[in-house]
């Protein structure tokens, strides 16, 4: 009878250890925004027929969305405006012809918007660690030294071959948000681009290098919580 009564107290102490919990992390839950607009920049570097390596980091800048409502995934809007660049000063071509003269050095510029699915590896109140997996387009314009755009410049490439300036990629990414007690919160985030075409320095059949260029982006992101602007519009409605 001593054994049975204790047996019953001791699942009825897990049930209101299990509901103390649960209602715990509810709080913490509910204490963070579930939307986010979000500004950052990124330092972007560039591989390809002109470079073998994630070299020369250039700048680009960011503007987004962050939903936050689910425990484990989420969406995330983002767009981004940058710049890449690379030379190679002694290069091998793949050709035979002499009346085209293939570019050495290139400045891209270039623009993103992209839609990532993110799964939350950790979520509390204070730490948010996530992967994700995103599509999107990009659309780019390399430059020559001269800053006169490549891709009119035909003899630079193989007769007859051309491009467009819009492509799909596939940011493939992982990061660390922290969230501070009002809500705000700031992040970095590391990853690959994987874009779908091989123009980003302006060479394809010529290169010697398979595959198409790539990305690699290193960005530090500044979370606003939505809540905080709509208080500040509502307050402002009063004053006036």
């Amino acid at each position: 009878m001593q054994e049975n009564f204790n047996h019953m107290n001791s699942r009825l102490f897990c049930f209101i250890l299990m509901t103390l919990l649960s209602t715990h992390v509810r709080s913490l839950k509910a204490q963070q925004s579930d939307r986010w607009l979000y500004t950052g920049i990124s330092a972007n570097a560039y591989r390809g027929d002109l470079q073998s390596k994630f070299e020369n980091y250039t700048p680009a800048f960011h503007l987004g969305l962050k939903l936050n409502r689910k425990e484990k995934w989420n969406g995330n809007m983002n767009l981004a405006y940058g710049t890449i660049n690379g030379q190679n000063p002694y290069p091998q071509f793949n050709t035979s012809e002499k009346t085209i003269t293939p570019n050495m050095y290139f400045r891209t510029r270039f623009f993103t918007a992209d839609y990532n699915l993110q799964y939350n590896l950790i979520k509390n109140e204070k730490w948010i660690v996530y992967i994700s997996q995103g599509i999107g387009i990009m659309r780019f314009n390399p430059l020559s030294e001269d800053n006169e755009p490549l891709q009119d410049q035909l003899s630079t490439r193989s007769t007859n071959e051309s491009y467009g300036n819009i492509t799909i990629n596939f940011p493939t990414k992982a990061g660390f948000i922290y969230v501070f007690k009002n809500q705000f919160g700031a992040g970095f985030e590391g990853g690959i681009l994987n874009t779908a075409t091989d123009y980003l320095d302006n060479i394809s059949a010529v290169g010697t290098r398979k595959g198409g260029d790539n990305v690699l982006q290193f960005k530090f992101n500044f979370y606003i919580p939505f809540p905080f602007l709509k208080e500040q519009q509502q307050n402002k409605d009063v004053e006036k």
